[in-house]
């Protein structure tokens, strides 16, 4: 399971269950994230109290995919 906030997921083409997001944030810039006002700026344009992106990924998705994933594996 890998969480992906600034990051675009597809990045690391890794197997198992990435979770992104906001993939419509239209600050992403998915082959270039050092040029994205969040990387440089330290700090998210979308929400001045914390990263948005990260804050998109609630338990409750986080959760439905791990136990998804878990009960594939049996």
């Amino acid at each position: 399971m890998a969480l992906f906030g600034l990051t675009d997921a597809r990045r690391y083409g890794m197997g198992g269950v990435g979770l992104q997001g906001l993939p419509g944030c239209p600050h992403r810039l998915p082959t270039a994230i050092t040029e994205q006002p969040c990387w440089w700026q330290a700090n998210c344009p979308l929400d001045a109290g914390g990263p948005a992106r990260m804050a998109d990924l609630d338990v409750g998705a986080v959760l439905a995919a791990v136990t998804a994933r878990a009960g594939q594996a049996r």
